[in-house]
């Protein structure tokens, strides 16, 4: 059985079906990955946050199925707002990858400038706020009343702004809005 793909506008397929791995439980993640890749599946559904990165990683080398047929995609954290690059890498390193996958789509200042679809890497942003990055827990920070620590000074722009420096860790060129 193998995935049926979706042909985008721009010719490329993307797998209509993926494996997600949120809430994998430790040590059974690698297991699934292998089982899915070799009965078909194209397509890992990944996030630094989930903490299972290099579980997936062990699952997609012992399926022998070679990366690049292997859509992967993952996500910004929110306590990474200011640091793209350096949850990039740890999710790349995680993974045991050089790179992440893109697809087309049409970025959301684009689509308000009428202007034509573009490339979107599929590296996304988990959450649309930005949690402090200096809180009292990696993950999910809180303040003393148990809310989370929402860093309200963070501009969701400027995270945006940071993608334009990752043309190293994509397998394509990276394609970013003159607007941002």
């Amino acid at each position: 059985m193998h995935s049926h793909l979706i042909k985008l506008n721009d010719g490329q397929s993307i797998p209509a079906v993926g494996l997600g791995t949120w809430q994998s439980k430790p040590n059974e993640v690698a297991r699934a990955v292998e089982t899915a890749l070799r009965a078909g599946y194209r397509h890992l559904d990944c996030a630094w946050a989930y903490g299972n990165e290099k579980e997936v990683s062990q699952g997609l080398k012992a399926s022998g199925v070679p990366r690049e047929e292997v859509y992967i995609t993952s996500k910004l954290w929110c306590t990474y707002h200011t640091r793209v690059e350096e949850c990039l890498d740890q999710t790349l390193a995680n993974l045991g990858t050089d790179y992440l996958d893109r697809m087309p789509s049409s970025c959301p200042c684009c689509h308000l400038r009428n202007d034509a679809v573009t490339p979107l890497l599929v590296y996304l942003i988990h959450w649309p706020v930005a949690l402090n990055p200096n809180g009292n827990h990696p993950v999910f920070p809180t303040r003393p009343n148990g809310n989370r620590d929402v860093d309200e000074s963070r501009d969701l722009r400027e995270t945006w702004k940071i993608w334009k420096h990752w043309s190293r860790k994509v397998r394509h060129e990276v394609w970013t809005c003159a607007s941002v």
